[in-house]
C-alpha cells in the first residue's frame, strides 16, 4: 500500500514539473522572439548537451550544442542562420519570425554522468505568431432605393480576425455574417466587411477589429447627420455670395455717384438765366455784343460798360 502511494506521488511530481516546463511566447511576425528552457541544474556546457527541435508537423532539428561544438549541420534548411543559442541559460532565440515558425518546441538537454550522457531535462514551448492589423477604414459604397450599402476593411494582421459593425445611435450590433478574408504573400490576412442598411437623415456607424492574440482592439466611426447636411447648404451659399460680389460693387458705385450728379443738377436750376461754368454761375447776355457780367467782375468792382 506504501509502495503504490510513493508511485502515485512520484508520476504526480513528474506531472507537476512536465506541466511547469510547458509555456506560450507570442512572436511579433517579422521580428525575433526568445524560447527559453527552465533548467535548474547546473549550466556547465562541457558537461551537458542541448538540443532544441521543433516537434510539429515533422520533427525538426532547430539548433544543438554539444561540449565544445556547435553543430548546425543537421538544422532544418528553414532555420539555418536564423537562431542563435544562449549558452547562459540554453534558450534559443529565433530571428524574422514568419507564420511557419508557428509550431511547438522542446528544449531536451543530457548531461553527461560518468560515460554518457543521460537525459535530465525537457521543457516544451508553443510559439504563436502575431500581428497588428491597420486601423479600419469605412468608405460608403453607394445607395439603391431606401438602402445605403457601406464597406469597412482592414490589412496585415495575423491570425484570422472578424469585423464588427456597431450602430451608434442605439449601441445595437448589426448582424453581418460575411467576413471575406484575403491571404497577403507574407501570409497575414486582410479583412473586409459589407453592411447594407435602410436609408436614415442620422448615422453613426462604428466598425471594430480586434486581435484577441494581442488585445488589439481598433475602431473606425462613420458619422452623417442633418448638421453636415446644413453646413454644404451654408457652403453653397457662401459660394453663391462670392458670384455676386461684382453686382454688389456695381450698385455700390451706382450709390456713390447718384449724389454728385444731382448735385450738378440741382445747381443748374438754382441758376436760371445763366451758365454753371467751373463753378461760377454766370448770367447769358441778352445781346450778342453785350459784355458779359461775372460775379467776379461785381466782387473786384470793375464793370464793363457797353459800348
Amino acid at each position: 500500500m506504501a509502495s503504490r502511494r510513493s508511485f502515485g506521488l512520484v508520476v504526480l511530481f513528474l506531472w507537476l514539473q512536465s506541466a511547469a516546463s510547458e509555456s506560450e511566447v507570442i512572436g511579433m511576425l517579422g521580428s525575433s522572439v526568445e524560447l527559453r528552457c527552465p533548467y535548474d541544474g547546473e549550466k556547465s556546457l562541457d558537461k551537458h548537451r542541448v538540443q532544441w527541435q521543433a516537434t510539429e508537423p515533422v520533427p525538426c532539428l532547430v539548433d544543438a550544442y554539444f561540449p565544445n561544438k556547435h553543430d548546425k549541420k543537421n538544422c532544418c534548411k528553414e532555420f539555418r542562420n536564423r537562431t542563435q543559442f544562449i549558452k547562459e541559460d540554453f534558450s534559443l532565440k529565433l530571428f524574422h519570425v514568419t507564420v511557419k515558425d508557428e509550431r511547438t518546441y522542446e528544449c531536451v538537454v543530457q548531461r553527461n554522468t560518468s560515460i554518457e550522457f543521460n537525459f535530465a531535462h525537457k521543457a516544451t514551448v508553443t510559439l504563436k505568431v502575431a500581428a497588428y492589423y491597420s486601423k479600419p477604414s469605412i468608405t460608403r459604397i453607394g445607395q439603391t432605393g431606401d438602402e445605403m450599402t457601406f464597406n469597412c476593411n482592414s490589412s496585415h494582421g495575423y491570425p484570422e480576425q472578424k469585423l464588427h459593425w456597431t450602430n451608434q445611435m442605439d449601441n445595437s450590433l448589426f448582424n453581418v455574417t460575411e467576413w471575406p478574408a484575403t491571404l497577403e504573400p507574407n501570409g497575414t490576412f486582410s479583412v473586409s466587411s459589407t453592411l447594407r442598411i435602410k436609408s436614415a437623415s442620422n448615422i453613426k456607424l462604428e466598425c471594430t477589429i480586434e486581435n484577441e492574440r494581442l488585445g488589439q482592439n481598433t475602431t473606425a466611426v462613420f458619422e452623417e447627420t442633418n448638421s453636415s447636411v446644413s453646413s454644404e447648404n451654408n457652403k453653397s451659399a457662401n459660394s453663391v455670395s462670392r458670384h455676386n460680389r461684382p453686382a454688389v460693387m456695381s450698385i455700390l458705385v451706382v450709390i456713390l455717384i447718384l449724389p454728385v450728379i444731382m448735385y450738378i443738377c440741382w445747381g443748374e436750376k438754382s441758376c436760371p438765366g445763366r451758365t454753371y461754368t467751373a463753378g461760377v454761375c454766370v448770367e447769358k447776355a441778352e445781346h450778342a455784343n453785350a459784355p458779359v457780367e461775372t460775379e467776379h467782375s461785381l466782387i473786384s468792382g470793375t464793370v464793363g460798360e457797353h459800348q
